[in-house]
Order: C-alpha cells, then structure tokens, then sequence
C-alpha cells in the first residue's frame, strides 16, 4: 500500500513538472513522455523545432499573405480555353447614376457630314464690236456713248480692254451708276485697259472716246467670271436741244441761255456738237467758235470751256464738253456760237437729275470780246 503511493506521489510530481514546463518547451513532453500526441493537447505546434520557431518570431508570416500555389494540372485532362472577355451591359436610365455603379459611357464625336463642293466658276472671254456716230467723249451718261452691263458672278479680277482707231476712254460704275474706274489710253496702242478686282454684283461699262464727237468704230473685250454683256443706258434723263445757223458773210455770235433746275447733288454732263456745212466763199477761211458757260441763280458764274476750229475747208466738226458738279438748286446755261463765213448747224445734249432746259434770256454778253480777243479778231 505504501508502495503504490509512492508510486503515485512520483507520477503526478512528472505530471505537473511536464505541464509547468510546456509553456516554455513544448517538447518537453515529446521528449519526456514520448507521445506525440500528447504534446498536441498542451501546443498545438509542439511538433516544430525550436529553430524553426525561431525563424517565425524573426520574420513574422500573415497567413493571408501567403501566395497560392499553382494547381499541379493532371497530364490526362484536357487545355482549358481562355473565356471570351465580359463586355459590361449598358442600360439606359433616364435617372443620373453616379459614375462608380455603372460603366463609364465615352460620347462618341457626330458623324462628318459630306461636303458636297460646288463646281468653280469657269473664266469667260466675252467680245463685241460696236461704233460712235458721234461719242459723247468723256461724258458718263451721254446716250451717245456706248453702255454695256454686265454682271460678276463671284469676287475675282476682271480685265476690260477697249481698243479702236479713235482715241478711247473707258469707264466702269457699280449698281448705283457711280464711276468706280476709269482708264484714258495708250496712244501707242490707241487702247483703254481697267484690270481690278470686283466682288459679285452688277456693273457697267462705259465706253466712251477722248474727244466728244468722234466717230468711228470700237472693239470691246472683258475677261473674268461674269455673264453675257448686255446693252443699256444709264437711267438719268437726257434733253437734246438743236440749233442751226445761216450762211454769215461776217463775224455773228450767236448767244442762247438755257434756265434748269437740280434735283439732287451730283454732275451734269453737257455736250455741244457742231458742223459747218458751207462756205459763203470758198477762197475765205472761215472759223467756228464755241463757249459752254454756267451760272448760279445770282447771276455769279461757276464753269465755263471754249474750242476754236478754223480752215479752208469746206466742213469744220467741233465738240465740247462740260461736267459740272452741281447742288440742287436752279441754273443757267449759256451757249455762244461764233461763226463767221459759214452755215452750219449744233446740237446741245444735257444728262443728269435735272429738269428739261427752258429758253430764256442771256445775260450781258461779257463773253464775246473776250472770245474775239483771245482768237485775235475784233469788230
């Protein structure tokens, strides 16, 4: 009996000396008790070394941390095929979503649309062939000048060229009738040039020569993106007022006056035309002289232009121009032929905003002597 106290006495003094001592070794009990399993009971990893418990203390590991290792594929089952990628589905909503629950949507760009381009407008070479019986020389709206419209179909250059065997000037006016150029001419070529550039609109070109009352025949060329040219006046009313004279053995001066009135600021252009068409004697030289004068409503004059021509010859032809530039308000012109051992006959043209020329009585005849004195002749 005593024995076998002593025997359990020494069993539990191991047991408890085993379980002190497992905190701190736990191997203590593989290597006292020799069972395994037992060490199981008291740490759960009493089967690792104390080196390597010594390497986990140092470099501590997550076990979420630990990479997984690739399955180990079995040499009979068959290659596994990459699935096709997962294209999201976008649903419309009429309500915003916020930008985390659904897919992004990029906007695409609108389509182009075609251009349809339109076709270019060709260069036209447009020509014609005319004559003055007489011109009204530099006169813009003479009706006996030549007016041909003409209308640019897009902004471009357009070359006008105006050739003859008289002396030319040439013209050009916008829509509203304003001169926009002009061009005198080349005397070795007896040609007017205009070369500018025009935006798309109406034009008109006026041919015209040098000289009022030439005659003779013209050649008109225009070059440029414009249409057919088509003949055409100015609208500015144009009085015509003939006159004629007997035969005059001696010096006469013939004086008319002609009252009008202005209805807008702008210029008039006034043409004489005069023809000696016989001589009282053949063996007497005989001259023809004319004077164009304007004068304002007081009596005051404004203008004035004269032209002398004399000769044998049995025919004299004389022109005159007069372009004043006037207001509205009320004129007079005056008209003196000096004539000596001739007949003949005139024509007086008068263009512009203005009424029809009266006759009316000139005033002093302050004209004359100065005329005779600048031809040398006197009474």
């Amino acid at each position: 009996m005593h024995f076998t106290r002593s025997i359990y006495s020494t069993l539990l003094l191991i047991v408890s000396m085993g379980i002190a001592s497992c905190a701190e070794d736990p191997d203590f009990l593989v290597n006292t008790l020799g069972t395994p399993e037992i060490s199981a009971i008291v740490g759960q990893d009493s089967t690792r070394s104390n080196t390597e418990r010594s390497l986990d203390a140092e470099n501590p590991l997550n076990e979420s941390e630990v990479p997984p290792q690739p399955l180990e594929e079995s040499p009979d089952a068959p290659p596994v095929e990459n699935p096709p990628p997962v294209v999201p589905e976008i649903v419309a909503s009429s309500e915003s979503t916020p930008a985390s629950e659904t897919e992004k949507v990029v906007p695409q760009p609108p389509p182009t649309p075609e251009v349809i381009e339109e076709p270019e407008i060709p260069l036209a070479m447009k020509t014609l062939h005319g004559q003055w019986n007489p011109s009204g020389g530099q006169a813009i709206y003479s009706p006996n000048n030549q007016h041909y419209a003409f209308q640019v179909l897009e902004d471009s250059t357009i070359n006008i060229n105006l050739h003859s065997e008289q002396i030319p000037f040439l013209a050009l006016l916008d829509a509203d009738g304003n001169k926009i150029h002009w061009s005198g001419y080349s005397i070795k070529y007896y040609s007017s040039l205009i070369q500018t550039t025009l935006k798309s609109g109406r034009y008109t070109a006026v041919l015209g020569t040098w000289n009022v009352g030439s005659a003779g025949e013209f050649d008109l060329i225009v070059v440029g993106k414009i249409s057919e040219l088509q003949k055409t006046h100015v609208g500015l009313p144009t009085y015509r007022i003939p006159a004629e004279w007997e035969v005059q053995p001696e010096r006469q001066v013939i004086r008319k006056a002609y009252a009008f009135g202005v209805f807008e600021e702008g210029t008039v252009d006034i043409e004489w035309h005069g023809n000696q068409s016989e001589k009282t004697d053949q063996n007497d030289i005989s001259f023809l002289t004319e004077t164009l004068e304007i004068f304002d409503s007081a009596g005051q004059s404004l203008t004035s232009t004269t032209r002398s021509e004399s000769g044998f010859s049995s025919t004299i032809s004389m022109g005159l121009l007069l372009n004043p530039h006037l207001e509205p308000g009320s004129y007079l012109l005056l008209l003196e032929t000096d004539v000596q051992n001739s007949k003949g006959s005139s024509t007086l043209l008068m263009t512009g905003a203005i009424s029809e020329p009266v006759t009316t009585d000139p005033p002093k005849p302050v004209l004359p002597e100065r005329v005779l004195a600048m031809n040398g002749h006197g009474n």
